[in-house]
């Protein structure tokens, strides 16, 4: 199976389009008219330039809206620019996707600048073809998971991307169903997004949002049943891969054995790393901070502007002095206040001393066993 890109020097999340075909009860980019013009386009490669350096791995993320809206041609002719401009770096495009208009022209275009990976979005009952109307949510379930099937016939593997939300956690109160549930659709590679107050959420928020210590409680727990999972495995073989468990699980055992440094969502990259473009131009920082720059839809909620994210998250960390786990904590993502009503941070304490005293524990009982 093709794996998805993961390693990058830069990650550049470009929305082409804000208009959207779905509408989406915790869409952070409301459905918008903005939409990049071809002009828009060949401003990138003059940017990109001042921030990364040639032969540097440049991952082009092709976000929205529904980035599919912009057609087929459009988005191949978008790849074939930003290649020939930027013949000196490695450069790589993924997508995210509702696949509401998969067909075999996308196919093909997966195969010619996506190797063959897909990033798609689902989330149990809350995205909908019409809005106000949840029985729509019917006919996005049954055209989506028909489409997965499709994308699979055709050679292209699918990344799930999930958001987390209160449906997500009521739907799944048992987290190994949900993994026997993504094994059965085929999915095996999958990415549990943090939500953020922010765009339609923000209205939503009392039935849709997830407290910290929700957040943190659900995936502390659901990293103790996927380690258990994959132990579990007769084949010897790992067959999914969950983000942001793995990094969680690796940073855990990393802080164990004496090493700092967090793994993925954990690591703070984002604060470097990340850029956006979109009709109004170029923000240094990820979509999920940018989105609220430049759609102006947080309201009274303390998140950071795209400015100086190290600064802030330095500022951010000063009361994380006395916590253990602050050698591999981030401080968690800057769209989320620090510390919320629960009274949990955002970077999961709970679910780092969950996984901790799991991994004690396991390492516990294998000392008595072999002294036994």
């Amino acid at each position: 199976m093709t794996e998805p890109v993961t390693q990058f020097d830069q990650m550049i999340y470009v929305r082409l389009i804000e208009a959207c075909n779905l509408h989406c009860a915790h869409c952070f980019i409301p459905n918008n008219p903005k939409r990049m013009s071809w002009e828009d386009v060949e401003a990138i490669p003059g940017r990109v330039r001042q921030f990364a350096k040639p032969g540097q791995v440049l991952l082009f993320q092709f976000h929205g809206g529904e980035p599919t809206l912009v057609g087929v041609e459009f988005l191949r002719s978008v790849c074939v620019y930003l290649l020939t401009q930027l013949d000196d770096f490695a450069v790589r495009f993924s997508i995210q996707t509702n696949l509401m208009n998969y067909d075999v022209r996308w196919a093909a275009l997966y195969r010619d600048f996506f190797n063959s990976n897909v990033g798609i979005s689902w989330d149990p009952e809350i995205r909908l073809l019409r809005k106000g109307r949840p029985e729509t949510n019917a006919q996005f379930e049954d055209t989506f998971w028909r489409h997965v099937v499709e994308l699979q016939r055709d050679g292209i593997s699918p990344y799930m991307v999930v958001t987390v939300t209160k449906p997500l956690l009521q739907r799944f109160r048992n987290q190994r169903t949900l993994i026997d549930f993504m094994l059965e659709k085929g999915i095996s590679q999958i990415h549990f997004e943090r939500l953020t107050r922010t765009g339609y959420a923000i209205s939503n928020w009392d039935w849709l949002g997830v407290s910290n210590r929700e957040y943190s409680n659900w995936l502390g727990r659901f990293a103790v049943s996927y380690m258990r999972f994959v132990k579990e495995e007769r084949q010897g073989r790992q067959p999914i891969n969950i983000s942001p468990l793995d990094g969680l699980i690796d940073s855990v055992r990393r802080l164990r054995a004496g090493m700092t440094g967090g793994y993925g969502c954990l690591s703070g990259k984002c604060d470097t790393r990340f850029h956006t473009f979109d009709q109004t131009g170029y923000y240094s920082a990820c979509t999920a901070l940018t989105s609220e720059v430049s759609n102006r839809n947080a309201v009274g909620v303390a998140v950071v502007e795209a400015t100086d994210l190290v600064a802030a998250r330095t500022d951010r960390q000063v009361s994380c002095h006395d916590c253990r786990f602050k050698p591999v904590c981030s401080s968690g993502c800057m769209a989320t206040p620090k510390t919320d009503e629960s009274g949990e941070c955002a970077g999961g304490f709970q679910a780092f001393k969950l996984l901790n005293d799991c991994l004690a524990s396991s390492e516990q009982s294998g000392l008595i066993a072999v002294a036994g």
